[in-house]
C-alpha cells in the first residue's frame, strides 16, 4: 500500500509603516510539505516526508527560506501491540542556516544563525489493551408543543376595526 499527501498555502501580505508613510512591503509568502509512506509486507512501514518555508513578508527585514525532510521506518510487533520506530530529520545537514536582513534609512543590518537540525531518534509504542466500549447512539425526538392541532387560528393576522 502507499499513501501520498500533500499540503500547502500561499498567503499575500501588504504592510505599510504607521509612522513613516514610505516605508512600505508587500509580497506572497508561502509553505508546502509532502510525504509518501509505503506498507509492506510483514507489518514494516517505510516514510519520506518534507517541507519548505519561504520568505515571510515584513516591514522591513527579509528572511531566507527553508526545508527540512525527514525518513522513518516502523515494524509492528505481538499482534500490532508494539510499534519499533527509527526517524530521522534532514541527516544530511547538521545545521539550518537562518539569514535575516533588516534594511532602514540610512543602515543595513545582517544576521546569521545556525539552528540544530539534524536529530535521530528511536522510539517504542506499546498499547494496553483494547477500546471495547461502543458509543451509544441517542435517540431523540422534538415535539413542537406551540402548533395548534386541527384547526385554523385567527392570533397574529393584523386583522382589526
Amino acid at each position: 500500500v502507499i499513501r501520498m499527501n500533500v499540503n500547502g498555502s500561499l498567503s499575500y501580505t501588504d504592510i505599510q509603516s504607521t509612522e513613516n508613510a514610505g516605508v512600505r512591503n508587500s509580497g506572497f509568502s508561502g509553505r508546502g510539505f509532502g510525504g509518501i509512506t509505503f506498507t509492506l509486507p510483514k507489518d514494516v512501514r517505510l516514510s519520506a516526508n518534507g517541507g519548505i518555508f519561504t520568505s515571510n513578508i515584513q516591514l522591513q527585514t527579509t528572511q531566507s527560506a527553508f526545508y527540512f525532510y525527514s525518513f522513518s521506518a516502523m515494524k509492528s510487533f505481538f499482534n500490532k501491540k508494539l510499534d519499533v520506530s527509527l526517524n530521522t530529520t534532514t541527516p544530511f545537514h547538521k545545521y539550518r542556516d537562518f539569514k535575516l536582513t533588516t534594511t532602514g534609512e540610512g543602515f543595513v543590518q545582517k544576521m546569521n544563525f545556525q539552528n540544530p537540525m539534524r536529530t535521530f531518534r528511536l522510539s517504542l509504542t506499546y498499547r494496553f489493551g483494547d477500546l471495547k466500549s461502543s458509543v451509544r447512539k441517542v435517540q431523540r425526538t422534538i415535539t413542537n408543543e406551540d402548533v395548534l392541532q386541527g384547526g385554523s387560528s385567527q392570533e397574529g393576522t393584523g386583522t382589526g376595526s
